[in-house]
Order: structure tokens, then C-alpha cells, then sequence
């Protein structure tokens, strides 16, 4: 298949382009990439050059949040900075907030919101579950006649006896003769 084909393939769920480049100005299919929950701040004990003066270009340590110095006390610090530990506690008692109205997909395990559901056989699932399901309903094979396959399998065995009973008439032949 060429490129171009997958170039203008277009995500049912999401509405981004599949495929490694798209049309320029369209963003890529964001749904086989969950979006990465953010990792909690580590502790960053205060160092004993915290407890000096600080000097002129020495980077000050803020919280990103509210802006207070941390110099000289204890603090969260992550890819992005420094956290106070009251803002660290607040930032993801929200996330946590906004995530606990999200249900998991039985068969992927997706967090989506109540409404993205959809019924196949008695079972609530995402969209993407549905529409695989659907799609290997419409592939089913059918069953395959094995009448020539039972002929095929008796004339063998027919041919089988004869040459098993010609071999044993060899045989008693020869015990007799010989």
C-alpha cells in the first residue's frame, strides 16, 4: 500500500490524522497515547548552602504555584520547578477531583467520561472497542462443506485395505510355499 493512502486517514474518536505525516495544520491521532498523568513531586531536603546568604545570580527557589521562597525549607521539586508541599496537596487533590467522574472501559481499561459508551452485547464500552467488535462481526467466516473431504477420506481407506490384504495374502503365501 502507498503512503498516501494512510496520509488521509482521519481518527473517528479523536478527529486527528494516522499515519506518520498528515496535512499540514492537522494534529496527530492522540488515542492509542493516554495522556500521562503527571508524577507527584519528590522530597528536596534543604542543602546547607540554603542556610547561607544568598548571593547575587543565585537562582531563587520559588514555589511555581505561589511564588514563596522554599530557600532553607523543606519543598517538592519536579520537571518543572519547585512546589511548597500546601500546593503540591491542593494541585492533586483536584486532579484526583476531575479523574474520579471518569469510568474504565472493561476491555482497554481507557478512563473515559460516562457518556463515550456504547452498548455491544450487554456490556458498556468505548468507542474503539465498539468499532473493533463490529468489525470482526462483519469478518466472520463461514462454515465449510466437508462432503468431498469424507468421500476423499473413504476411497483412501478403501485403498488402504486392499493393499493391507493383498500384502497378508503375500505372506500366507509364502509361509505355505517357502
Amino acid at each position: 500500500m502507498s503512503g498516501k493512502l494512510f496520509d488521509q486517514l482521519t481518527c473517528p474518536d479523536c478527529g486527528g490524522h494516522i499515519g506518520e505525516n498528515g496535512p499540514p495544520g492537522s494534529k496527530p491521532c492522540s488515542c492509542f497515547t493516554p495522556a500521562p498523568r503527571r508524577p507527584r513531586p519528590v522530597m528536596d531536603e534543604p542543602d546547607p548552602q540554603d542556610m547561607l546568604p544568598n548571593q547575587a545570580g543565585a537562582p531563587a527557589k520559588v514555589c511555581r504555584f505561589c511564588g514563596k521562597d522554599l530557600t532553607g525549607r523543606s519543598r517538592l521539586k519536579d520537571e518543572l520547578g519547585y512546589v511548597c508541599k500546601k500546593c503540591s496537596d491542593e494541585d492533586f487533590a483536584e486532579q484526583d477531583e476531575r479523574e474520579k467522574d471518569l469510568i474504565k472501559c472493561p476491555e482497554c481499561e481507557r478512563k473515559l467520561k460516562p457518556g463515550a459508551f456504547l452498548e455491544y452485547r450487554g456490556t458498556l464500552i468505548c468507542r474503539r472497542c465498539h468499532a473493533h467488535h463490529l468489525e470482526n462481526d462483519r469478518l466472520k467466516v463461514g462454515k465449510v462443506k466437508l462432503t468431498k473431504h469424507k468421500e476423499h477420506d473413504k476411497k483412501s481407506v478403501k485403498v488402504l485395505a486392499i493393499i493391507f490384504g493383498v500384502l497378508a495374502l503375500v505372506l500366507i503365501l509364502r509361509s505355505l510355499f517357502f
